[in-house]
């Protein structure tokens, strides 16, 4: 059945396209007027859209960034009890912006007690200020001052670091980069006659309109940060100068994360994707501060491996070259004193020409190798363990001699790889380095009891066990302050965010190369000038990692002392438990069975040694187990003088993962896993049930359960500090 469609009449249809045409009309009338005033009101007051927002993704521009002006600033600062210093202007993109610092007065405070607090980015759009447009704000705080002064430590100029916040008062330009524009806040730290730079680098972003807060620096060289180039197209380095005097240092971070973040560059990590023997012996010698010779070995292996370099590599390149640089220039320049120009030659690992000069200088001054024997010892060291020359075992004679008697010296040259040449020499010139007050016979390394004198003698390190106090009963302490050597009663402090307190009671410290438990303690109030202050002011606290050591640096506050025995009160990190022990920063190295090299690359280099190693683990890994191929794949080596007594030792471990998933994986690890071996085959440690996962000179960490003991060396063994 069909029905018949109805229409509207013609009259009703036309009537209702004439209202449609109007109401189009007037809608587009109505847009038209309403997007005229919009605009003009957003050129008056240009406001964020809030309902827009909420529909509209940001981009770079951020729509929420408030107008304001200069004068409502300072009244919103002045009602928080600041104050707005004079801004500082940036030209960027046709467009004029301000970083406003705003500062406030320190309570309690007798100087250098105007600080910035915050720094505000801003677009200008009026030029008197009347109309400006927040971009970002970041807070500022100074650092402590053990930070800033830790570069000082072991130096003639070290100097005890509180945990007191230090100013920052200006803001200085550094050079620009393509990501952008630059500053760094700044201030100087002085105490006598030591000074030193200190500062918070921030970046700004005109394009993005953020600011940020990067690296934290010092400087005992009073130099701002510089940019260092690496490759064309890379991004740079930041390098910070902590130099001082003839010893360089310096620190760099690489620019990650399109130029918004730094990353330190560490001598530590290896940057190449396969290990090569020579690598690692490049990062051994710039770790010991033989600079010239890394850089020179260094050089070598990128022209052989040019296709396999890193972004890494040429970081960790660029900044060895820069240290060589500094020791080079030092050893080739004219100086005044030839007893300068030795030890230059000395800190750049020129043995045969300080020898050379030591001969023909009549007015020599023994006190040169004496103030710097610790660290020219490691540079010996190191320099005979990748390439022993008769020089290098002069000076280590030498330094021996310096730091305890012509015996200990004579004996341990006996001991190194062909001596009769350096026996020779050291025969004719020892006489004219021998101070008057040495011992005539060495002492034990680790001693019960110890005369008086030893108390006044440089301490290199300390290691505490830690507890947890109940409550702290301030009368019991004496604040340790950089400000004055002498002692002060320590007022109720109060702990920073996510802080605890902790007590660390001396155990043994290391005075001239060597450990002593329960040596003599000074007065509380030579305590910071007795040769004790780097060491305590520096402490961490080690806790046993599935990657070997966690470390957790802590702020020594106060000292006790209960007849000889020393306590120190320091804050740490909530996380810290009363497991960790306490050690000084750099001391203790980590082990790791996948750091060295294969002892089938390592037998290239000391045949005779790993013929002895082999031999050794042979006796005690089953054939069956894993035979002698897979052996010298899995066993990793490194060579260390962990008995600090100038002689290198091989550190043997079992890498896990080269031998894979076999049936007797499971029977391996039941078995010795970790040695140490010297040249003629002798063990001086094994062990499967205490994981060796670390060391320190004269000492490993050995890891007992969740936790770590100390092992000592003394006489002849490794004892367990109890």
């Amino acid at each position: 059945m069909l029905v018949k469609q109805r229409t509207l009449p013609a009259w009703v249809r036309q009537g209702l396209v004439t209202v449609a045409v109007w109401l189009t009309l007037a809608g587009a009338g109505a847009g038209v007027v309403l997007s005229t005033l919009w605009g003009l009101q957003l050129l008056v007051a240009p406001q964020p859209v809030a309902w827009l927002e909420r529909w509209v993704p940001r981009g770079d521009q951020d729509w929420s960034r408030q107008i304001t002006s200069l004068e409502e600033i300072e009244a919103e600062a002045e009602s928080a009890g600041l104050w707005v210093g004079d801004p500082i202007t940036v030209t960027a993109e046709g467009q004029t912006h301000w970083l406003l610092p705003l500062w406030q007065t320190r309570p309690n405070c007798s100087r250098d007690c105007d600080t910035i607090v915050e720094v505000r980015a801003l677009v200008v759009l009026v030029p008197d200020g009347s109309r400006l447009q927040l971009q970002d704000q970041v807070a500022i705080s100074g650092p402590e001052e053990a930070f800033v002064v830790a570069p000082l430590q072991g130096t003639s100029a070290q100097s005890i670091g509180s945990s007191r916040v230090l100013p920052l008062t200006q803001i200085r330009p550094l050079p620009e980069m393509d990501s952008g524009h630059w500053y760094t806040l700044w201030h100087q730290w002085q105490r006598g006659s030591s000074r030193v730079d200190y500062g918070q680098v921030i970046h700004y972003s005109a394009t993005q309109g953020r600011l940020r807060r990067l690296v934290r620096w010092t400087s005992p060289a009073r130099a701002l940060p510089a940019w260092m180039p690496l490759e064309p197209g890379e991004p740079a380095v930041l390098v910070i100068d902590q130099t001082v005097g003839l010893e360089p240092q310096f620190q760099g971070f690489q620019l990650t994360g399109g130029g918004m973040q730094m990353r330190p560059i560490s001598l530590s990590e290896l940057a190449l994707a396969e290990t090569d023997p020579r690598y690692e012996q490049v990062m051994v010698l710039a770790r010991a501060g033989l600079w010239s010779d890394a850089l020179a070995r260094l050089e070598q292996l990128k022209a052989d491996q040019a296709d396999r370099w890193t972004l890494m590599a040429t970081a960790q390149h660029r900044l060895i070259e820069r240290h060589a640089q500094v020791t080079r220039r030092q050893a080739e320049q004219s100086w005044a004193s030839p007893n300068q120009k030795m030890l230059a030659l000395l800190i750049d690992g020129q043995w045969q020409a300080a020898l050379t000069l030591l001969t023909e200088t009549a007015d020599y001054d023994a006190t040169v190798v004496t103030q710097e024997s610790g660290r020219l010892w490691q540079r010996v060291v190191t320099s005979l363990q990748v390439n022993p020359t008769p020089a290098a075992q002069v000076w280590g004679a030498l330094l021996l001699m310096a730091q305890q008697d012509q015996a200990t010296a004579q004996a341990w040259l006996a001991r190194q790889t062909n001596p009769g040449s350096a026996q020779q020499q050291f025969q004719q010139i020892w006489g004219a380095l021998s101070p008057p007050d040495l011992p005539s016979s060495p002492a034990e390394v680790v001693t019960e009891a110890a005369t008086p004198t030893t108390a006044s003698a440089s301490v290199q390190g300390v290691v505490g066990a830690v507890s947890a106090p109940s409550q702290v009963t301030w009368s019991d302490w004496t604040a340790i302050q950089s400000d004055s050597a002498e002692p002060q009663s320590l007022e109720p402090q109060s702990l920073g965010p996510n802080q605890q307190w902790l007590v660390v009671q001396v155990r043994a410290v290391q005075q001239a190369g060597r450990w002593q438990v329960s040596p003599p303690v000074p007065a509380l109030a030579d305590l910071t000038t007795s040769g004790w202050g780097g060491a305590i002011a520096s402490l961490q606290l080690l806790l046993p990692g599935t990657a070997g050591p966690q470390a957790a640096n802590v702020q020594t506050v106060a000292a006790r002392q209960q007849g000889n025995r020393l306590d120190l009160l320091v804050a740490a990190p909530t996380g810290a438990t009363t497991a960790a022990i306490a050690i000084t920063q750099g001391l203790a190295q980590g082990l790791s069975p996948n750091v060295g090299s294969a002892l089938r690359q390592w037998r290239q280099q000391q045949p005779a040694w790993a013929e002895q190693i082999v031999a050794q683990l042979s006796q005690q890994l089953d054939a069956d187990l894993i035979d002698s191929e897979t052996l010298l794949r899995a066993a990793m080596v490194q060579s260390l003088d962990v008995t600090a007594d100038g002689n290198a030792e091989a550190v043997v471990a079992l890498n896990m993962d080269v031998l894979g998933e076999t049936p007797a994986q499971a029977q391996l690890a039941a078995l010795p896993q970790h040695w140490i071996i010297t040249p003629d085959g002798t063990v001086l440690y094994q062990s499967a049930n205490q994981p060796l996962q670390g060391w320190l000179p004269g000492g490993l960490l050995i890891r007992d359960g969740d936790r770590y003991q100390v092992w000592l060396w003394n006489q002849g063994r490794f004892r367990a500090l109890d």
